[in-house]
């Protein structure tokens, strides 16, 4: 489950410490400090033991300065209109940062590293790098959907791919260098990184024998050359796991619940929020149909989040066909979000034809 409030006590153990800190602050400061997400996103900062992944969702506001943190789960996952500055530190996870929703999220002075994926970006998010390195088992940045990435110094390296650019989506590099190779599909841009460049084949200049002047118009045949020691064969290349299908299905999922908290948002809605959202996934990977059960929530609400659905489609689809499930709750209201949500890709089951 991912927690939009950031506080979510199996993630980061700071369900108990966040209530009893924020209740000190309201004591002291008035409700009006409850709405800012600023001082939601620094308790949970502050409260974060790097034991278990940070997520920034909702509309909280966050500045992570100086930490060496590794984990095998991704390390931050950032989505909604979430608001993230890291500053000088070192991450290590299966992904380090993981973007998605309308998110914004500017890394400085750091070190990325995937075990798989350093970057992930996805939806309309936007990050930009500044000086910062991204190291990747599998891929340094994979940006999708309507994602921005923008690139001033550093460096990114990835196994497979340095940068692995699909659907609209956009990487910009200025003063960044790049090691492996450059993927791009569908409308993928890359700008302002050279090509890789292809290494010169090394010329071995054949031995020339001296002679030694036995007269004056003899010449001294050349000496044999000794003989070459084999040369031995490059190891083939490690080359990374393929994608199983479980892995294939949690990536489809990731994205299923984009989009909806915004809607509850931008209809100024106040109370208790829960849903379910069913969409049947076609060939493509885009949605083709949607069925919602939305309790209390608004006409405006429901047409909202069909609409968002109805424009999804999943990034980087292999098939095969089959359900993304979107399922929420929680709470919204004076600027204050405590939501939990939850993704699932379900596979359609091949029909069999009796006889």
């Amino acid at each position: 489950m991912r927690d939009w409030a950031g506080s979510n006590p199996e993630k980061h153990k700071a369900g108990s410490g966040f209530g009893l800190v924020m209740a000190v602050l309201i004591g002291a400061a008035g409700v009006t400090f409850l709405a800012s997400g600023s001082l939601r996103g620094s308790v949970a900062v502050m409260l974060w033991g790097e034991q278990e992944m940070l997520t920034c969702d909702g509309q909280l506001s966050m500045t992570l300065r100086g930490r060496t943190v590794e984990l095998n789960d991704p390390v931050l996952d950032v989505g909604g209109l979430c608001e993230l500055h890291v500053v000088e530190c070192t991450l290590t996870g299966s992904t380090a940062i993981q973007v998605g929703g309308n998110a914004r999220v500017i890394v400085e002075d750091s070190r990325l590293v995937g075990k798989r994926t350093a970057l992930h970006v996805r939806g309309n998010a936007e990050v930009t790098l500044l000086n910062t390195e991204l190291v990747g088992k599998r891929d340094g940045i994979d940006a999708g959907n309507n994602a921005r990435v923008e690139m001033r110094g550093g460096s990114v390296v990835g196994e497979r791919a340095a940068m692995s650019v699909s659907g609209s989506a956009e990487v910009k590099g200025v003063g960044a260098a790049a090691h492996g190779q450059q993927h791009t599909e569908q409308s993928g841009r890359l700008v302002g990184f050279p090509e890789p460049a292809r290494e010169a084949d090394e010329v071995t200049p054949e031995p020339v024998a001296e002679a030694e002047a036995a007269g004056e118009d003899a010449v001294a045949e050349p000496e044999p050359a000794p003989p070459s020691e084999p040369v031995p064969a490059p190891e083939p290349e490690e080359e990374s796991a393929p994608e199983t299908p479980k892995q294939r299905y949690e990536r489809y999922a990731q994205s299923a619940c984009d989009g909806v908290l915004e809607c509850y948002q931008q209809n100024d809605f106040v109370g208790h929020a829960a849903g379910k959202i069913t969409m049947k996934v076609g060939a493509s990977g885009k949605v083709r149909t949607i069925k919602s059960k939305l309790p209390g929530a608004s006409r405006k609400i429901g047409l909202c989040i069909k609409r968002v659905c109805k424009r999804k489609r999943i990034a980087d689809f292999e098939g095969p066909r089959g359900t993304l499930v979107c399922t929420f709750a929680g709470t919204l209201g004076g600027g204050s979000v405590m939501i939990s949500r939850s993704g699932e890709f379900v596979p359609r089951k091949s029909r069999r034809r009796g006889r």
